[in-house]
């Protein structure tokens, strides 16, 4: 075998895979419904003599290996298909359904006898054929999938006419020969400043895990929202008239909604780009994809036409450095990126708005696949099918940060933000709302929170009695910490334990100063617990400010916590406990939730 280097767009993706090598998240593909009368011999030798056409095919890969390169399987000229019959089973299309996302969810194995792509005709009935095919991202992007399928309605029609029609297309090896030229050129220092300068430090992160990982193992979930044929109008409307694509008013809807909902205002989201910028390029079966980080502030007295116009200048400056690694923008970053991510949230839109010609006899449609692994917290994918099939917008989730309801809450936010982008193109982004109207009127129901509060049960019993009935369910979130009920009253209990055997009587006053976070939180709640009220210092405050209060409350005791107790005053009038220390959080510390005072 023939070993080349790697493409350029092909390494980041080798040095991800092996170093997560049981995630499927860079499988990528789908499948054709073909309805009607397939000539099913005809079509298996169609996929069949890909591998003939296409390079990309021959491509094998070895995480053994010491470099980063592929090797070419000269000899291999023939793609297999396998062939399932679901037409039996009480109900094919969701049987079916279920398989192939099965097979999205299985890691291809890194291994220079292994392929990285699989082929299967599925039968749903005498009349009804699906073509399934899932790849690597390392041996094609998503355009190359679609270049691969319009191939094969090309070759089963000429078969079907009998016209013997010579298909040549470029190779993908060749391009890969080419990539490593862009290192030593002068385009790559010119995209490494122009990277550098826009992105200099790790963004601020946006969003928060808020939830344990799920028992059925996938990572990541899919909502599927379906344009209606009004809100297609509408969209249409809003297109022409603030001259912006759905990703372009998608951008702005996410800056405006974090905007508004954060105190950020700079945001950085991915952008996923094909990187075929010459006809060559878009003929060829293989891997050229990429992200680009997109950069952006929000200003709430910006207009909304000129927040539109900014982005769209800003993104074609980003394509004409658009061959610059991500992976080498991290690496510029060096010490100042704390955590794995330039962004968190991307934005694609997906042009499959083309006509699968396979001849008079079949009816086609083509649909994407994802695995349920994605690695990103949030993904938003525009899926225009033209006049095919309906406008979708898919988004895939992080289990971990959103669950079903609170995704087609943000859904239905981001559409009703860009429902008014053409009254408001010139008012400021400021104007426009957030909260659906319906949405508004629902939350000011829920708002209504009046009851008679039991006079049997204080605080401290209702948060025991929620503990009990959700002891696994997620208390508390802070950045990447986070804690159970049961972890949380447990924490809470030693604190209040050792409050006690240091003589805190009920209804004392016991200063908490600790920064924000999970253990502000559980001190408070052990103090509660203890019986004592609690006197909240910002350890921000002057020690002068401190001071005073300490004196002017005659504390005693004073909880803190190793880093906020350096900035409190020396006094022999208190003591100072730290609730991060092991000798306060001994195990050995528990309190019954019947021993608290209060």
């Amino acid at each position: 075998m023939i070993s080349t280097e790697l493409h350029l767009s092909q390494r980041d993706v080798y040095v991800d895979q092996l170093l997560n090598a049981e995630s499927p998240h860079y499988n990528i593909g789908g499948y054709i419904k073909l309805k009607g009368t397939l000539d099913k011999e005809k079509f298996l030798e169609t996929v069949s003599s890909a591998a003939k056409v296409f390079d990309a095919f021959k491509m094998r890969f070895d995480a053994d290996a010491a470099d980063s390169v592929f090797y070419t399987d000269t000899d291999f000229d023939c793609l297999s298909v396998s062939e399932l019959d679901f037409s039996d089973r009480d109900d094919p299309s969701k049987d079916a359904l279920c398989w192939m996302q099965n097979r999205f969810n299985i890691p291809f194995i890194i291994k220079k006898d292994s392929l990285l792509f699989e082929h299967s005709l599925l039968k749903i009935s005498e009349d009804e054929y699906w073509f399934f095919g899932r790849y690597h991202h390392l041996i094609t992007d998503g355009f190359g999938f679609i270049v691969f399928v319009q191939f094969a309605a090309r070759k089963y029609k000429s078969l079907i006419s009998g016209d013997d029609e010579d298909f040549i297309y470029p190779s993908y090896i060749k391009e890969a020969e080419k990539s490593s030229e862009y290192f030593n050129s002068a385009s790559f220092d010119s995209d490494r400043k122009y990277w550098e300068e826009k992105i200099n430090e790790q963004p601020s992160k946006i969003l928060q895990r808020k939830y344990l990982n799920q028992s059925s193992g996938n990572t990541s979930s899919r909502y599927i929202y379906e344009i209606t044929g009004k809100q297609k109008e509408l969209l249409d409307e809003i297109i022409l008239n603030t001259k912006s694509g759905l990703q372009q008013l998608t951008i702005a809807a996410l800056m405006i909604y974090f905007g508004k909902i954060t105190d950020q205002t700079e945001f950085v989201f991915g952008i996923p780009v094909h990187k075929r910028g010459s006809k060559v390029l878009r003929n060829i079966v293989g891997m050229f994809s990429g992200i680009l980080p997109f950069k952006g502030n929000y200003n709430s007295d910006r207009i909304l036409a000129d927040l539109l116009k900014d982005i769209t200048q800003s993104q074609k400056n980003d394509y004409r450095h658009q061959n610059y690694p991500l992976s080498e923008i991290s690496r510029s970053l060096k010490g100042r990126v704390s955590e794995d991510y330039l962004y968190e949230i991307s934005i694609n839109y997906e042009p499959l708005n083309f006509e699968l010609d396979f001849g008079k006899e079949l009816n086609t449609g083509i649909f994407r696949l994802e695995s349920d692994h994605e690695r990103n917290p949030l993904q938003f994918f525009w899926r225009d099918y033209g006049n095919l099939q309906p406008l979708q917008l898919i988004i895939n989730y992080s289990n971990g940060y959103f669950n079903k309801e609170e995704i087609e809450l943000l859904a239905q936010r981001i559409l009703f933000i860009i429902g008014q982008f053409s009254a408001g193109i010139e008012k400021s982004i400021g104007s426009i709302s957030i909260i659906p109207e319906k949405e508004t009127l629902l939350l000011e129901k829920f708002n209504d929170t009046f009851f008679d509060f039991p006079g049997d049960r204080n605080l401290v019993k209702l948060f025991e009695k929620q503990a009990e009935k959700s002891s696994d369910k997620i208390a508390l979130v802070f950045h990447e910490q986070q804690l159970a009920y049961r972890e949380l009253n447990e924490r809470a209990n030693q604190i209040a334990h050792y409050l006690l055997s240091k003589g805190v009587k009920k209804e004392e006053l016991v200063p908490i100063c600790i920064e924000r976070g999970i253990e502000m939180i559980t001190g408070i709640l052990g103090i509660l617990k203890a019986g004592a009220v609690f006197v909240p210092i910002d350890p921000e405050f002057p020690e002068e400010r401190i001071r005073y209060i300490l004196e002017d409350i005659k504390a005693s005791i004073v909880l803190s916590s190793k880093k906020s107790s350096q900035g409190l005053p020396d006094s022999t009038e208190f003591t100072i406990i730290s609730s991060d220390t092991d000798q306060l959080l001994s195990k050995q510390s528990v309190i019954s939730k019947h021993q608290h005072l209060s």
